[in-house]
């Protein structure tokens, strides 16, 4: 919603959710191919049944993916551009919450408008002193806690 403030007034809503929506389908159909082609795989390869070979839910992509890329010609580099777009999409993730909550101050405060750039950047560094002050990096891939990202920040007391 707060990144249809962007668009034209006249802009046909109708057409970019058609858009997205069938690529986020295909992007899923594809997706699933790929993963069940490879439990397959390892199914005959360990001999096994399918349902034994990886748990599901998220965490599917910590096991399948990384065990496609192995098998793969220039595997480590694969591997690499793999965990760099898990990453990015994070990333992503972060920046659409963030621009979510300073499109809602701009609504509460207009005259914010006219410093869109030190807003953000008032905003971005008080988050990272304050996780640096708050919190610490745990590397935490194999907890069930962190199948949406390799990297968790957990708060402890200081």
């Amino acid at each position: 919603m707060m990144f249809g403030s962007y668009n034209k007034f006249h802009n046909k809503i109708n057409i970019d959710a058609a858009v997205v929506s069938s690529l986020d389908f295909i992007t899923s159909l594809i997706a699933s191919c790929v993963i069940f082609s490879v439990l397959g795989a390892l199914s005959l390869e360990l001999d096994i049944d399918v349902e034994h070979v990886a748990e599901g839910g998220q965490g599917l992509a910590f096991v399948v993916y990384p065990e496609a890329l192995s098998r793969l010609p220039l595997s480590w580099l694969w591997a690499v551009l793999f965990f760099f777009m898990l990453f990015f999409l994070g990333l992503d993730s972060e920046f659409a919450l963030l621009e979510t909550a300073l499109t809602a101050l701009y609504d509460g405060f207009p005259k914010l408008r006219d410093h869109k750039v030190r807003s953000k950047a008032d905003c971005s560094n008080s988050m990272w002193i304050e996780a640096s002050k708050k919190s610490k990096w745990t590397f935490s891939v194999g907890r069930p806690s962190s199948f949406f990202a390799p990297f968790k920040l957990s708060a402890t007391a200081d």
